[in-house]
């Protein structure tokens, strides 16, 4: 018997009508905008759906598969030639609707792509949205078609596990994604560019499609909260074959900080002290140091802002022994004196091992405000609250007046006031006259007001009228900032009653003196290569008629450092030690000062060093004259021995 033999296109005909892989085609089936009502589309691998994002919309679907399986889902649209939809993004949850991967651009021939092992359950569920729609909730500016498959996991593709390093159990939900960062080279201890991030399973387990990144050498992290941040053994990426596996095993922070008090005055318009509880985890007996980085955004200086480090005196961090599985009561200084009340700033306990600032084990963040008893101390949340509703709390003052009073005319109410030279008496009119700032204060009685409210230009003749009929009673301050030549000037605080205009406002504007010109930097410090010496160099010029003694110190925030904390901040005298040091600068007299910066030595390979230079009034480190940047170290593979 003859047998025509089948050409190749027959074939493949022949197989795929036999084969298990043949995606079925499923129309999408509105309602489907919610994860709760996912629209069910069948057995994957070898489902595919074709949908449409319309206005406020996205799209979910149910698919059942074998559990423990590694499979990915492609969202093609405009880019991929799956349908019109310009820029689009995935995202894999499990039956919980706990988001277990996402991903919004996967390389120049797919819009997205993203992997993930099936849960236990066997039910996977998927969303497609269009961008910037990443919490899928229909919040999109991108509209089209596109087509979503699900198939077996292609490379390149990295998988792995995130667990405790003791327990080797999954870590809790929503504690921490992976993250895939990009090094600039071979031979670095930690990548610093992060590219994307990643949910992590229930069952600790990751993964990622490598699509459309470049060749090069790549590392996975993760920093889950209570943990150390931990590191994977950086990879090279060679191209669309390669697969990565790695197992990230995470450990505790050594140790945890908690319980901040309120700082109390130990005399009237003296310093404050308050303590923290530190408890070490770990079985072992840990040396430890303890500071606190006070970062004061409205500090009532003349320069307005401030960072500086403090302990168990100004500069000097606590010396602790914690002893395994016990709790230590910690005293930290905040220098307060002399600092005007209303202050609103935030502090950072870091516990870092004895005499090594870079090797962090544990931190805390707090804000506080300064008042006359001492400092009130506040968590991170309520700090932001303070922050936004300073500014909250004048908006709806003027809403409530307004309803109130909307069927008659408010009545007339101007502040006015004057602003001048503080040292001529004259307007300032060069190069264009100032701005008067309105704040309000957060508390009666504060020395400092920080809500920002409003500005108005000062006259040529030094005058300002500020409009303010609907403004609520509360206390009020002017600044004025931001002039060249010219320190930040400030008002007394005043009361205002709601009815009544107050007195004219009259404060002045002082000429800037300290001046701080030709920062240099160690050669190479873009690149610096690891453990390597930096110093840096600056004139400083007092163009003032009266000598002044001023403290500097550089303010050193590094990351990431490696340690379990993996970033730090701490401050150092310009003389290196834990003193004070002052430097007097005669009238008119410029000095060139020169420096180490302390600790750069010890950066690992990937590090990056944010140093910063400040000088305030000996003994007042909110008093602030003047600051500026340091250039920023970046650590880098040292260059191989010969």
């Amino acid at each position: 018997m003859n047998r025509t033999p089948l050409r190749p296109a027959a074939i493949a005909l022949a197989l795929a009508a036999t084969s298990s892989w043949v995606h079925a085609k499923v129309a999408e089936v509105e309602p489907n905008n919610r994860c709760a009502v996912a629209q069910s589309i069948g057995a994957a691998p070898g489902v595919s759906v074709s949908g449409e994002i319309a206005a406020g919309d996205v799209d979910f679907f149910r698919v059942t598969a074998t559990p423990g399986k590694l499979l990915q889902v492609n969202l093609s649209a405009a880019l991929g030639g799956g349908g019109t939809l310009a820029d689009s993004i995935v995202g894999v949850f499990d039956s919980s609707c706990q988001q277990i991967s996402q991903n919004d651009y996967a390389g120049p021939d797919m819009d997205s792509r993203a992997l993930f092992r099936v849960p236990a359950d066997g039910t996977v569920i998927f969303a497609a949205a269009g961008f910037p729609d990443f919490s899928f909730t229909g919040d999109t500016s991108e509209l089209g078609t596109y087509s979503l498959k699900v198939l077996k996991a292609q490379a390149p593709y990295a998988t792995g596990t995130v667990k405790d390093a003791v327990t080797g159990l999954p870590l809790p939900l929503n504690i921490g994604p992976v993250t895939l960062r990009r090094c600039d080279g071979p031979g670095y201890d930690i990548c610093q560019t992060e590219l994307m991030t990643l949910p992590v399973g229930a069952d600790g387990s990751f993964a990622l499609s490598l699509s459309g990144i470049d060749t090069g050498y790549y590392q996975l992290s993760t920093s889950p909260t209570g943990y150390a941040t931990t590191y994977g053994t950086p990879f090279h990426y060679d191209g669309p074959e390669t697969v990565i596996k790695e197992a990230l095993k995470a450990k505790l922070l050594p140790v945890t900080v908690s319980a901040p008090t309120n700082c109390t005055r130990a005399a009237e318009g003296g310093d404050c002290e308050y303590t923290v509880t530190l408890t070490n985890i770990t079985a072992n007996a840990i040396d430890a140091d303890v500071w606190t980085m006070v970062n004061a955004n409205t500090s009532g200086g003349p320069y307005g802002t401030s960072t500086f480090m403090t302990g168990t005196a100004l500069y000097t961090p606590a010396h602790v022994q914690l002893a395994p599985g016990t709790s230590t009561i910690v005293t930290q200084l905040l220098p307060i004196a002399g600092a005007p009340t209303g202050i609103l700033s935030q502090g950072t306990v870091y516990v870092s091992k004895a005499g090594k600032p870079l090797a962090t084990l544990g931190q805390l963040f707090f804000g506080f405000t300064v008042t006359a008893d001492g400092a009130t101390g506040m968590t991170e949340a309520q700090f932001a609250q303070r922050k936004q509703g300073q500014a909250w709390r004048m908006q709806a003052g003027r809403q409530a007046r307004q309803t109130t009073q909307a069927a008659a005319p408010a009545p007339q109410v101007s502040f006015r006031g004057s602003l001048l030279n503080a040292e001529t008496g004259q307007p300032v009119t060069d190069p264009a006259p100032p701005y008067a700032s309105l704040y309000v204060c957060a508390a009666p009685g504060y020395a400092l007001c920080t809500g920002y409210l409003k500005s108005v230009q000062v006259g040529l003749d030094g005058s300002f009228t500020m409009d303010m009929r609907r403004a609520p009673a509360g206390r009020y301050q002017f600044w004025a900032l931001g002039t060249p030549g010219f320190d930040i000037g400030y008002s007394a605080a005043f009361d205002y009653d709601g009815k009544t205009a107050p007195a004219a406002v009259n404060f002045t504007l002082p000429p800037k003196h300290i001046e701080i010109a030709n920062i240099t930097a160690c050669s190479n410090s873009d690149a610096l290569p690891a453990g390597s010496k930096c110093s840096y160099g600056f004139d400083l010029r007092n163009t003032g008629t009266t000598a002044r003694t001023l403290a500097f110190w550089t303010s050193d925030n590094v990351l990431p450092t490696g340690s379990p904390n993996n970033n730090t901040s701490f401050a150092v005298p310009g003389d290196g030690g834990q003193a004070q040091t002052l430097v007097t600068l005669q009238p008119g007299e410029t000095r060139h000062i020169a420096k180490g910066l302390p600790q750069v030595t010890k950066l690992p390979a990937g590090a990056h060093l944010y140093p910063s230079l400040w000088l305030s009034t000996p003994d007042k480190p909110f008093e602030i004259w003047a600051s500026d940047w340091i250039p920023t170290v970046n650590a880098v593979p040292a260059a191989a021995q010969p």
